[in-house]
């Protein structure tokens, strides 16, 4: 089990957008879709390339630096686990889901309804 207090995304809120788009940007969207789905398991984990090449193309041109640094963020969160793989070109860090999505979606609305709660006590 992942102590959930040590780990934290940082997000800024934008308040302008609804649903995903209040606490992540619009091409993490996609990202989180495809994760949550029973594709990208221990057994057939997603690569950060193969990530990249999806947002890419799905018109976003975002660098495999940002997508590797968004899977950290949520392996460092303990949605997902992160290893390593051999093939071509050396070692390859892979992810799976480490928890079910739904429990990910549970610690990310305590967790940001408890800091909004904390402004209270401003």
């Amino acid at each position: 089990m992942v102590d959930q207090e040590d780990k934290t995304i940082t997000r800024k809120l934008n308040l302008e957008e609804e649903g995903w788009g209040i606490l992540f940007k619009p091409w993490q969207i996609p990202l989180i879709e495809l994760l949550k789905g029973d594709t990208h398991d221990i057994v057939n984990p997603i690569r950060s390339r193969e990530a990249m090449l999806y947002i890419n193309n799905l018109g976003y041109k975002m660098s495999r630096a940002s997508v590797i640094f968004f899977l950290q963020d949520l392996a460092d969160k303990g949605w997902l686990e992160k290893g390593e793989r051999t093939g071509k070109g050396g070692h390859h860090e892979v992810y799976w889901k480490a928890a079910p999505f739904d429990q990910f979606l549970d610690n990310l609305c305590f967790e940001t309804t408890d800091k909004l709660q904390a402004l209270k006590e401003i």
